[in-house]
Parts: structure tokens; sequence; C-alpha cells
């Protein structure tokens, strides 16, 4: 699910404000390789790792706020997507939970969701 708020992030300003944790990023690059390896790419996606959340963040506190309210909504992880603002929730099934979930952060967060399904070969 992908949820849409209005919030305007400038991706320079992320990018300036970015300091680099090579701690945090070897461990990152641990755990998902170890996924890739196991051809786990699915649990690789739900580690949701992205080195410029915590620029965007500090930029901009409510989408840090925004992310832990929608993950006590959903009872799901929420990640940050690119340099943001936009931010996306896995699932790994279609169906009810999603829809729930998105009518649950549109109603009482007031803000835009989107379904998007990937493609299964």
């Amino acid at each position: 699910m992908l949820v849409i708020p209005d919030v305007s992030v400038s991706t320079k300003r992320v990018y300036e404000n970015y300091t680099h944790n090579q701690t945090w990023f070897d461990t990152l690059s641990k755990k998902i390789n170890e996924c890739l390896a196991k051809k786990g790419i699915d649990s690789a996606a739900e580690i949701c790792a992205n080195m410029l959340q915590t620029s965007c963040f500090q930029l901009h506190s409510e989408l840090g706020q925004l992310k832990e309210k929608i993950e006590q909504l959903c009872q799901r992880k929420v990640c940050l997507s690119g340099s943001g603002s936009s931010l996306f929730v896995l699932f790994n099934e279609c169906g009810a939970k999603i829809q729930t979930c998105q009518r649950i952060v549109e109603q009482d967060l007031g803000i835009r969701c989107r379904i998007v399904n990937n493609n299964r070969w």
C-alpha cells in the first residue's frame, strides 16, 4: 500500500542533511545479503532499509510521527520511499487486510493511500 501524505520534501535538502552511518549500512547490508542468498527477496524487502530515512525525518518530523501512527494502526512495518515523502506498507497477501488498513489510514489520519499490486509472473 502506498501512502501519499500532503508533505513536500526537497530531495536536495534530504541529501544535504544526510550523514552516512557506516555501521548501520554494514548491518543492513549483511541482513539484506543473507536474505538474497536464501532467495528471500520478499524478506529483504521487509527489512525496510532506507539510509535517507533519518535525514528526511530530521527535516520533517511529521513524517516520522506519521510512520509510527500507521505502523500502530496497520500492525506492519512502514517504509520511506526514496527521499520521501511517500511511505509504503508491504503485504504478502491481497484482499480484506490491505483494504482495511487503507480505510483506517484514510479515515483516521486523512491521508490518501493506493493499493499497488506486483505482477507475479
